[in-house]
């Protein structure tokens, strides 16, 4: 496994993962003298500086890992100074015993590997007309290098009745956020379709005309049973994209469901509705709320309980490093949101920066399986 890394440093994935030394040597009989030279370097790598940023980048600091697989790593790390590449890209087994680890690394013109090459179309589902380019904005910018890139927006309707001088809750109407999101998809140079679904606050009971969801606090919640016409328009609309539908294979990227928004819950139940495998989807992080994570509800969440809502459990976690100046010009385009994401806009950065490294900002996706 080793020396075909060292044969080809366009891209790389180290795995399945080692859990102890005994493990290597029957996977790599050379391993204590391998032709990839920078293992023999790794006792000394283990204690250069070097080994601190490989903890930091795979974000655990499990005894595991630090005796286990520690010279494995180290190795690729110093393999890949040497051959010059910028872009290391760090992928962890969600649920896994201490020490086990998969590492994706390469160039940064080849920076995504970890996306299955069978797929010709990437499809983001976003719930609003802000959370595309907050939660996967710097992964679609290097994705539109290489395939087709759809982004698929499914609470844009107008509701029937509102006053523009006074929108419930003090939300920008429709109209407005419609024309923020074509400009910053357009900035971002990515396809775009708006569909005409009303977000939550707008939705009634289509038997009493009440709303679904009547207050701010109330939209944090599962999916009510009297909004199926929702679910049901949603998976119309969604099924013309679907592989056997369009007879191309499409990966569905769509919301971790991270802050418990029904919109954002009911999207992804709808994408896990529609496709044959799980293994067409990749789950985002939901942004702001995976990094202020008792925003609104009062209550921290967390990835697993997330997963856990979709009766799913995470596979794989990737990593994706975005340009946080970058990120913020298209942040910039949504005028309407700034206030009430941010508080204003020299919090931006500050928010963004607190999923970051090297004060670039972190997109994270999940691999994820059906319990």
């Amino acid at each position: 496994d080793l020396d075909c890394f060292a044969r080809n440093s366009g891209s790389f994935m180290a795995g399945p993962s080692f859990q102890n030394a005994n493990q290597v040597k029957k996977r790599c009989p050379e391993a204590n003298a391998p032709t990839f030279p920078a293992l023999r370097q790794s006792k000394k790598l283990c204690n250069s500086e070097s080994f601190d940023n490989v903890q930091s980048l795979n974000g655990s600091t499990t005894d595991g890992l630090r005796h286990d697989s520690a010279s494995i790593k180290l190795a690729v790390v110093a393999h890949l100074r040497k051959s010059r590449v910028k872009s290391v890209l760090w992928c962890t087994d969600f649920f896994c015993d201490p020490g086990s680890f998969v590492v994706s690394v390469s160039p940064p013109e080849l920076s995504l590997a970890w996306i299955p090459k069978e797929f010709s179309r990437v499809v983001v589902v976003s719930p609003h007309m802000d959370d595309a380019i907050l939660s996967c904005g710097g992964l679609l910018s290097l994705l539109l290098k290489k395939m087709e890139c759809l982004t698929v927006t499914v609470c844009t309707g107008d509701p029937a009745v509102v006053d523009p001088a006074n929108p419930p809750h003090g939300i920008a109407l429709p109209s407005l956020r419609r024309n923020e999101e074509v400009a910053a998809l357009r900035a971002l140079g990515c396809d775009l379709v708006q569909l005409d679904l009303l977000d939550a606050i707008y939705r009634t009971d289509p038997r009493s005309g009440r709303p679904l969801y009547p207050t701010m606090k109330s939209i944090w919640t599962m999916p009510l049973d009297a909004d199926e016409s929702q679910r049901k328009a949603l998976c119309a609309k969604l099924e013309q994209y679907v592989a056997r539908k369009s007879g191309r294979p499409t990966l569905f990227i769509a919301p971790m469901g991270i802050g418990h928004h029904v919109d954002h819950i009911l999207c992804t139940q709808v994408v896990l509705s529609l496709v044959e495998s799980t293994d067409q989807v990749l789950l985002f992080e939901d942004f702001p709320y995976v990094v202020d994570q008792g925003a609104h509800v009062g209550v921290a969440d967390s990835g697993e309980k997330a997963l856990k809502r979709l009766n799913l459990v995470g596979a794989q976690r990737f990593e994706q490093e975005c340009n946080t100046e970058q990120k913020m010009e298209w942040i910039a385009w949504y005028e309407s949101q700034i206030d009430s994401i941010f508080g204003s806009h020299e919090n931006v950065k500050p928010l963004l920066l607190k999923n970051a490294r090297n004060n670039n900002t972190i997109e994270r996706f999940w691999k994820v399986q059906k319990t």
